[in-house]
Parts: structure tokens; C-alpha cells; sequence
């Protein structure tokens, strides 16, 4: 992914930006649209060039382009229905990156509980009377540990295997 190469793969910095892209870009269609009604071309184009880059830093590159071609059509002063054409085709593609966005943020979000769990339970041992919630985050960790393809997964459960038949119902 072009846009975490440029954080140096710095993940945590990555969704950062992915978030601010979010709150930040989420209504530049409308902002545009609005400025070409009010016949404020050189917003809508400062608009369209700021979003170009900023979808350029996330490595969105199809959004890149689309706003660059938007940007192109609104400077050279083509016709309100070819800008409005690609205004369209913009707003969809933004509108589609940022619900994946939030798809990819929301999962994000339960791995980084699920992380906090792993190293919060990393040592602990399962008895009998556990309680569930302490039962819950050692399953946890294991499906994390599972979902890393961990070769620890395997002694891992070997590990709170004997405590966890004890305290699971058969």
C-alpha cells in the first residue's frame, strides 16, 4: 500500500491520517458543488487540488486522479454538465473510499483491543471460578494469536488447555 509506505510503515501514523481524511474530506463534494453554484470556481478548484493531494498521501490513487480531473475541468472552464459529470463520478468514488475507510478503521479498532488484551492476559493462568470475562480474554488472545498464523497459538493452548475444558460448560 502506496500510502503507508510513505509513514515508513508506521501503521499506527497510517490510521491517523486515514481518520483525518475522513473528518476532514467527507464533505468536499458538497463544499465543491456549493462553491460552483456560487460561481466561486477558484474554491471549487482549490478544493478539488487539496484533496488531490491528501488522497495522493494515503495512497488512494484512484480518488487522486478523479480529483485531479476534476480539478483540470473546473480550472480550464469546461462546461457546468462535463464538470458536473465528473463532479459525480468524484463524489461516488470519495463517498465509496470512506466507507471502506471505516470498514478498515472499525476492524483496525477490535484489533487494537484485541491486541490490548493479548499483552494484558500474555502470562495469566486459567482455574477453575475464573471469571468469564478473564475466560473471554484468553480466547481472545489465542484467536489473535491464531489470526497472526503464531506458531505460540499451538503452546498457548496447550498451555490453559486442561483449566479451560475445567471451567467451560461440556
Amino acid at each position: 500500500m502506496s500510502g503507508l509506505k510513505r509513514v515508513a510503515g508506521n501503521k499506527k501514523l497510517y490510521m491517523d491520517f486515514l481518520r483525518k481524511f475522513i473528518t476532514g474530506q467527507e464533505d468536499i463534494p458538497n463544499r465543491i458543488e456549493e462553491a460552483l453554484k456560487a460561481d466561486d470556481r477558484l474554491l471549487a478548484e482549490r478544493l478539488a487540488h487539496t484533496l488531490r493531494g491528501v488522497a495522493g498521501n494515503i495512497g488512494a490513487d484512484g480518488v487522486q486522479e478523479v480529483a485531479a480531473e476534476l480539478e483540470l475541468s473546473i480550472g480550464k472552464n469546461d462546461s457546468a454538465i462535463h464538470t458536473k459529470e465528473i463532479l459525480t463520478r468524484f463524489s461516488e468514488s470519495i463517498s465509496l473510499l470512506i466507507l471502506n475507510l471505516k470498514k478498515v478503521i472499525c476492524t483496525e479498532s477490535e484489533s487494537g483491543e484485541k491486541e490490548s488484551l493479548l499483552k494484558e492476559g500474555a502470562n495469566a493462568v486459567l482455574k477453575e471460578g475464573t471469571d468469564p470475562v478473564d475466560i473471554k480474554n484468553f480466547l481472545i488472545k489465542l484467536a489473535v494469536l491464531l489470526e497472526k498464523y503464531d506458531s505460540e497459538a499451538v503452546d498457548y493452548f496447550e498451555s490453559i488447555k486442561n483449566d479451560l475444558f475445567a471451567v467451560m460448560p461440556h
